[in-house]
């Protein structure tokens, strides 16, 4: 399901023609959700957010898609940390994610979020 979203209320404006009433309601608590916590840590930049909400089947492949590095194991723990990993993804529930746009770098499992550009470059030159 798609629509767009009033930005201070996270009311429904517009709903796609092909989404299920019951999306469009999860879908506008999503949105209220992320206008809250924005509000209460002030961290979160005016613009467009992609968010997706999904069964633990899609919500598990979305993952795989954009964070691999979660799914790879360099070692003996690693190993045992990835499976743990995948056996919490529970499949009787919902999970929200939102977007953000690119600021950082993984190094083996670990993410550095946020690094100035100077700081990535140098990282992604070294690899």
């Amino acid at each position: 399901s798609h629509g767009l979203y009033h930005a201070q209320s996270g009311d429904t404006l517009v709903q796609g023609k092909s989404g299920l009433p019951i999306f469009v309601g999860v879908m506008s608590f999503a949105v209220k959700a992320v206008i809250e916590k924005a509000a209460k840590d002030g961290d979160l930049a005016d613009g467009e957010y992609e968010i997706t909400i999904a069964g633990g089947y899609d919500y598990e492949k979305f993952l795989r898609k954009v964070a691999p590095h979660r799914f790879m194991a360099y070692d003996v723990d690693t190993l045992v940390e990835t499976l743990a990993g995948l056996v919490s993804i529970k499949r009787d529930r919902l999970y929200m994610t939102m977007s953000l746009p690119d600021g950082g770098v993984v190094i083996k499992k670990s993410e550095l979020p946020d690094l100035p550009p100077t700081t990535r470059h140098r990282i992604e030159c070294h690899r």
